[in-house]
C-alpha cells in the first residue's frame, strides 16, 4: 500500500458522502424545511449513520496504511542493525 492508494481510497470515501448528502436533497429538494424537533432528530441520525460508517472504514483504511509503513520503517532498522553487528563482530 502507497500513499498514492491512500489518497484514492479517502477520495473514494469523501465521493461517498457527498453523494450520500445529494441524493438525499434530490428526493427531499421540495419538502418545506421543517419546525419540528423529530423531523430533525431523524435527519441527524440519517446523516450519523451513513457518513459514521464512511468515516470508521477511512480510519480503518489509515490504521492499515500507519501499521504497514511503520513495519517497512521497523524492517530497515533491523538490517540496519544486523549489518552494523556483522561488521562489529568481523574486527
Amino acid at each position: 500500500m502507497n500513499i498514492k492508494n491512500f489518497k484514492i481510497g479517502f477520495i473514494i470515501m469523501t465521493i461517498l458522502i457527498i453523494l450520500n448528502l445529494i441524493i438525499f436533497t434530490f428526493y427531499f429538494h421540495n419538502n418545506n424545511i421543517s419546525e419540528n424537533l423529530s423531523d430533525w432528530a431523524n435527519f441527524a441520525t440519517y446523516i450519523g449513520g451513513i457518513t459514521n460508517i464512511f468515516i470508521s472504514i477511512m480510519t480503518l483504511l489509515v490504521t492499515i496504511f500507519i501499521a504497514y509503513e511503520i513495519s517497512k520503517i521497523d524492517e530497515k532498522r533491523n538490517k540496519a542493525n544486523i549489518e552494523y553487528d556483522k561488521k562489529r563482530f568481523k574486527r
